[in-house]
Parts: C-alpha cells; sequence; structure tokens
C-alpha cells in the first residue's frame, strides 16, 4: 500500500513543480497587449469610483487629488447592463437615479518618446467627460459649457452607440514620464435611465495618425475621383476618432427648427464674369458632403459656403440620408476636410438644410435676386462622383412645384449633385439643385462613331446627360439680408418673473368620457396632486375615461429656438406662456407632434392636457433646443409654486 502512494504523492509534487514553474514563466514573458503599446486596456483593473449621492469632494478630477478613500472596481463598471465587471450604485430611487457617477485610475507610462500618437477608446452611457492630468481631453455626448453633478447627457444613446468604443486622439503633451491619472464623470440622460456603464482603453502608437492636407487641385488639374474619394475617406475616419457628439443628422426626422441668429449674407457683384472667371472664383465655395461610416463612405452630395465662419447649405434629404452614418463631413477644393458639427436649421417641405462647418476662413458665395426666364446659369456639382464638374445652361421657367416655388433648369448635373449652388453670370447663388426631372425623353447618342444609341425611360433620371432638371430656388430675399430671409424668426418671449421654488408640477384629475379634450376649466377635477414630471400613472391606477391637467414651469437654460414634442394615446395638447403650441388632440393610439417657439432662458408657464378614453395610455414630452438634442424633458426642469 505504501510502496504505491510513494510514487503517486512524488508524481504529484512533479506536477505541481511543474505548473509553479510555468506560471512563473508566464508572467516574466512581456504579454502581447505591452508590446502593442496598451497603456490602459478594456476592462483594466483598479479604477477607483464615486457613486455616492453627494457632491463629489471638490477638485475630484485633478491630478494631486487623493481617491484612497473611494471603491475601486474592475471596468466595465456601471448597472443595468449585460458584461459589467462592477456594478455601482445608482441610489435608493429607480425612478430617480444619480444623474452622475466618478471614475478615476493611476497608470505609469515609462517613455514618452516610444508613443507619439495616443488613441483613447471611450465606452459610456449616455454621456461622458475624460480628463488626464487635470486637463480635459474628450467629451462624448455632453452638452457644452461646465458639467455639474446634476449635468444630464445631451442625449439618450441608441443601442448601436451604447456599445461601441468611440475613439479620438490624446494630445501626448499631456502625459507624464512616470505616474498619469486618468478621471471621467459619466451622467445619465435623465434621471430615470436604466443603464450606466463607463469603459475607458488607451493605447500608445508610434505611427502619424493625421492625414496630411492635400489640395485637390493643382495647377487647374484635379486629382482622380477615385484618390480623392480615398483622401476624404481617410480623413473623415481620422476625425471621427474626434468625434465628441452623436452624429448631429440622425436628429433629422425631427429637424424642423428655427433659426436662431441673424448672419449677413455676402453682396452680390454687378459685374459680369465669364464661365472661367465664375469656375476660378466659386469652385472653392463648393463642398462635397460625406457621409461615413467606420467602414468607409456611405454616401456623397453638394452643398456651398454662404459666410466665411463656416455656414454652408445644403438638401434637407442630403442630412437625413446621412443618419445613419457615424460622421457627416464637407470637403473644399483645397483640400480642407471638415465634420459638420451642426444642423443650424432645415426645412423639409423646401428641402433645405442649414449646417454649420467645424473652424472657420471659408470662402462663401453670395446669393442672388431671383433669375429670370432665359437666364444664363451654371452648375459646379459632383455628378457621379465626377467632383467639381462645371455645366451650363438656362433658366427655363418658374413653376409651382408640389406647393412650392420651383425654377427649372437646363444645366446637366446627376446623383451627387444634390445641395451644389447654379450660378447666375455674376457668380452669385441663384437656385440650388434638388433632383433630375424630365420634360421628354429623347435617344442620346452614347458612341458617335458606331451610331449606337439609347433611349431614356421612366419619369425620372439620374443621368449625366438628361437635359432638363428641377431644383429649389432661394427666392426669400434680396441680397444683404439676414438669415431671416431664408428662415422667419418669431420675436424672443421673455422667461416668467415669478418665484418657484418647489420642483415638479401640479396637477389635476378629471373623470369623463370625451373623443376630444374637454374645457377642463368648466369641471371639476375629483384629485389633485404634486408629480416630477407629467405622466399617465399619477393619479393612482385609472386606466379608462380620465383627463389630466398638468401646471407649473420650466426652466429653460439657454435663450434660442425650442422645440416641444408631445406623444399621447389619446389626445393631449401643450400651452406655453398661455399660448397653445401643440395640438394632439383627438382618439388615436401613441401619435406625436411638436412646435416650436423661440424662448428666453429661465421660467415660463406650462400646462399640459390630456384624456384617455380606452384601452392603452401614453403621455411623454421632449425637447430640443440650443445645445441640447432631442430628449425627454428631465424632472429637475420641472419647477411649481
Amino acid at each position: 500500500m505504501n510502496e504505491k502512494i510513494e510514487p503517486m504523492i512524488q508524481n504529484c509534487i512533479l506536477r505541481t513543480a511543474t505548473f509553479l514553474f510555468l506560471a512563473i514563466v508566464v508572467v516574466a514573458i512581456p504579454t502581447a497587449a505591452d508590446e502593442k503599446g496598451i497603456l490602459v486596456k478594456r476592462g483594466h483593473e483598479g479604477w477607483n469610483y464615486w457613486d455616492k449621492a453627494a457632491r463629489p469632494p471638490e477638485a475630484w478630477n485633478k491630478e494631486n487629488f487623493d481617491d484612497t478613500a473611494w471603491q475601486t472596481g474592475t471596468a466595465p463598471l456601471g448597472y443595468g447592463v449585460d458584461g459589467i465587471a462592477t456594478k455601482i450604485s445608482f441610489g435608493e430611487d429607480d425612478k430617480n437615479k444619480r444623474p452622475a457617477s466618478y471614475f478615476r485610475l493611476h497608470f505609469n507610462v515609462d517613455d514618452l518618446d516610444a508613443y507619439p500618437v495616443c488613441l483613447g477608446e471611450l465606452r459610456c452611457d449616455d454621456g461622458a467627460a475624460v480628463y488626464l492630468n487635470g486637463e480635459e481631453i474628450y467629451r462624448y455626448n455632453m452638452p457644452t459649457g461646465d458639467l455639474a453633478n446634476a449635468t444630464f447627457s445631451a442625449a439618450t444613446l441608441t443601442d448601436n452607440r451604447k456599445s461601441n468604443y468611440h475613439a479620438f486622439y490624446l494630445d501626448v503633451g499631456l502625459l507624464k514620464a512616470g505616474e498619469n491619472v486618468l478621471a471621467i464623470s459619466v451622467h445619465q440622460s435623465d434621471s430615470g435611465s436604466s443603464d450606466l456603464l463607463m469603459d475607458f482603453a488607451l493605447t500608445g502608437n508610434a505611427e502619424a495618425g493625421e492625414p496630411a492636407i492635400k489640395p485637390l487641385l493643382t495647377d487647374g488639374v484635379l486629382e482622380s475621383d477615385d484618390t480623392i474619394s480615398s483622401y476624404i475617406d481617410r480623413w473623415a475616419k481620422h476625425l471621427l476618432k474626434q468625434d465628441r457628439a452623436p452624429n448631429p443628422t440622425r436628429l433629422s426626422s425631427e429637424l424642423s427648427r428655427i433659426l436662431d441668429r441673424e448672419v449677413d449674407l455676402i453682396e452680390p457683384s454687378d459685374i459680369p464674369l465669364s464661365r472661367e472667371e465664375i469656375y476660378e472664383r466659386c469652385a472653392s465655395g463648393v463642398l462635397v458632403i460625406n457621409s461615413v461610416n467606420e467602414s468607409g463612405s456611405a454616401s456623397q452630395a453638394s452643398g456651398f459656403v454662404i459666410s466665411a465662419d463656416g455656414l454652408a447649405l445644403t438638401n434637407y434629404h442630403v442630412m437625413r440620408n446621412g443618419g445613419a452614418a457615424d460622421i457627416v463631413v464637407a470637403t473644399t477644393l483645397s483640400g480642407r476636410v471638415v465634420r459638420v458639427r451642426e444642423i443650424l436649421a432645415a426645412n423639409e417641405a423646401d428641402d433645405i438644410a442649414l449646417i454649420q462647418l467645424d473652424g472657420d476662413g471659408f470662402h462663401p458665395l453670395p446669393i442672388a435676386k431671383s433669375p429670370r426666364v432665359g437666364s444664363d446659369l451654371v452648375t459646379i456639382s459632383h455628378p457621379r462622383g465626377a467632383f467639381f464638374t462645371m455645366t451650363k445652361g438656362q433658366l427655363s421657367r418658374h413653376v409651382r412645384f408640389k406647393g412650392r416655388n420651383r425654377i427649372m433648369v437646363t444645366s446637366e448635373f446627376a446623383a451627387g449633385s444634390s445641395g451644389a449652388p447654379i450660378l447666375d453670370r455674376f457668380g452669385s447663388v441663384a437656385g440650388m439643385v434638388q433632383e433630375t426631372y424630365s420634360l421628354a425623353y429623347r435617344t442620346v447618342p452614347l458612341r458617335e462613331e458606331d451610331g449606337i444609341l439609347k433611349v431614356k425611360q421612366g419619369p425620372l433620371d439620374h443621368n449625366l446627360f438628361l437635359s432638363m432638371n428641377h431644383q429649389m430656388t432661394l427666392r426669400y430675399g434680396v441680397p444683404c439680408q439676414s438669415l431671416r430671409s431664408l428662415f422667419k424668426l418669431q420675436p424672443l418671449v421673455g422667461a416668467r418673473s415669478v418665484e418657484a421654488p418647489n420642483p415638479g408640477l401640479n396637477w389635476k384629475l378629471y373623470e369623463g368620457a370625451w373623443d376630444t379634450l374637454p374645457d377642463f376649466a368648466a369641471l371639476e377635477p375629483i384629485e389633485t396632486g404634486t408629480c416630477k414630471s407629467p405622466a399617465v400613472d399619477v393619479h393612482g391606477g385609472r386606466t379608462d375615461n380620465f383627463g389630466l391637467v398638468f401646471t407649473g414651469f420650466i426652466d429653460l437654460p439657454r435663450d434660442g429656438a425650442w422645440q416641444f414634442r408631445i406623444t399621447s394615446d389619446d389626445g393631449s395638447r401643450l400651452v406655453i406662456d398661455d399660448e397653445k403650441l401643440v395640438d394632439n388632440d383627438g382618439l388615436h393610439g401613441a401619435v406625436s407632434r411638436s412646435g416650436s417657439r423661440r424662448l428666453a432662458a429661465g421660467l415660463h408657464a406650462i400646462r399640459i392636457e390630456f384624456f384617455d378614453r380606452a384601452y392603452e395610455e401614453a403621455l411623454k414630452l421632449h425637447y430640443s433646443g440650443p445645445g441640447q438634442p432631442w430628449t425627454e424633458i428631465p424632472a429637475s426642469a420641472f419647477r411649481r409654486r
């Protein structure tokens, strides 16, 4: 018995020793991650976090802050999301979660010269700000200005952007030899959000990251179209790594915004130009508009600049079609590629969008008075990817088309020309390409040498050879007026000078079976109370034949054009400062209606009326405004006496 046990014991000791040796060898060999310059890996250990109800200590994001009393965990940190390594607290009330949570990490850099380029990767839900050694280096899906413990993110992230790591380039001059400190605040979109998440990675790279700027036109000769496409794609992907907010064109389905500023347009010239002079003078103000995903370009169109500080015009449908992209960029003839930062205003019926480009120093084009029938016109656009192509034609007629004023021109263009300028003989914009349209179809010679002909068929054709086109005129004003001539502005409604010290709204409950909203002022409520925000369940569970009226004030952070959207099942109405803004009345399912008004920062009286007849019931209120993409109005915005 003992003779059999002894060899077994020896064998176990040998195996154990071998295992320990192998383990030591594995630890001693540098990991592949180290070889790739990973300074902070995804799922990094040793994150310190503050998730308490109280405000974080002063200077929580500074380099020398003492975070030894904070809790420690492994990323991803958060709650309500699959794959969380460390669950943190959101507070005691799942309907009133803490707006922000805070994270810090200490890491070392041995050789600064080894990493001329560093790439940060942030995964968060919903928004975040990242600091390195006390300096802010990146902000994602957050409003501008100072951030506080009660600051919500700019918007609710869609599922695909929740799972993405959003990459950006880091200023390596902020790194230090030895210990460095990352500090990250993650913010909810509203107090009822179901989840929060934070993970971060930082990788050093020995290769330069920014493409070189290269003019597209040299000595009057354009680069090949493939070369230009590749160049734009490289720059767009580079800019995507600096993306600090969700693509603004994702909001395009909601854009009926009212422009909230005036900009003087350039005085048109009264000196006729040759076509050669028009191209030389105006091509620099024409834009290539590209919608780009991480995998490559999604679509291409045209646009043009109207002010040196980056205001530009294109079609509404160009911005709408870019909604599925990760970033939209604009490229000039000089080879400058910039991000489309914001859609300032849009009019779907007129198919026009005013966009703001990053940066300034652009070459603007003047806007002309409406030209007469027979006027000579030229177009500079990118038909079928033939960049900066100039074609000539005439204004054939003014016409009402689908209830809107249009001009039709005989200048040739095709898919990729949407949003391009139509220029008169003075080099001023007389119109903008919207779509191609044919009066008649003709046989077109494809190769004259062998006489082969092709017959055009169908009501709409995007072929470059098509001679009759349909586009939108900019006949909204006269030169040197402000952009009010393009987008009419309402007067700014002043804030109320009232005391409303209490959070939330007052509500009254009514009983009745209605097909439309009743005159609640003539009815007696059966119950009253207060709530944090408007909702169908504040009354204690009634499901059919009831009405609710919410009253109080909404506190707006900035002057500007604010748009409100009310979603209800059945009818509802929104009144701001005693004026009906949205009417969503009648028996229907969950339907949304919206309205806009220019409102000053501060308190404005708000009244929400709602009724439900039977079956399902729903009530939601959203808003958007200056620096505030569409989001459900947070409870913190409501006040009452």
